[in-house]
């Protein structure tokens, strides 16, 4: 048996992958293998947070659990800290956003219910609850409720052609 070995080279693992690649098939374009050495000699990366340490610009994120268990509570008091520019759980969010909150289940009378309350009910404005004045996320929080268009609504965004009005999140509430 006369197999080969492998001979040492002073080429890295990384030029490898590409000689190798590069005789069998073409690189796609999105792979753009970058050695350690360029990357750590680039200057540090600023990152625009919007949930400090947790989520950035750009960052797609699932908010996920089960029916009814209060994710759209959640969001909602998320959303009125990200336009407020308050903390949120003790989270510093670095400065107010402009936000656009899609509802694609509740009505939007129960939001509306939710965000002002309902002394009938016993249930006090979730503004009042966080303590942030409705003056604080006026001009940076717009509302559409779409229940019952959610399928229209997903091929928007799959083609890019929501109108977000200069939002800097969008929030999809829920995500079936």
């Amino acid at each position: 048996m006369n197999e080969q070995q492998p001979t040492p080279s002073e080429s890295s693992g990384l030029d490898s992958l590409l000689e190798f690649t590069r005789e069998n098939s073409p690189l796609p374009h999105w792979f753009q293998p970058v050695p350690i050495e360029e990357m750590l000699s680039r200057p540090p990366v600023v990152r625009d947070w919007f949930l400090s340490d947790c989520f950035k610009k750009m960052d797609k994120v699932e908010i996920v659990g089960p029916s009814k268990i209060g994710k759209t509570w959640f969001l909602l008091g998320l959303t009125l800290h990200l336009a407020a520019g308050r903390p949120f759980l003790g989270i510093p969010i670095p400065r107010p956003r402009r936000v656009l909150y899609l509802n694609l289940e509740v009505q939007e009378s129960d939001i509306q219910s939710r965000l002002q309350g309902d002394p009938d009910e016993g249930r006090i404005s979730l503004c009042d609850a966080y303590g942030i004045n409705p003056a604080e996320v006026a001009g940076n929080l717009s509302i559409a409720s779409c229940r019952g268009y959610g399928a229209e609504l997903r091929g928007m965004l799959d083609n890019d052609a929501v109108p977000i009005g200069g939002a800097e999140v969008v929030v999809l509430d829920p995500k079936y």
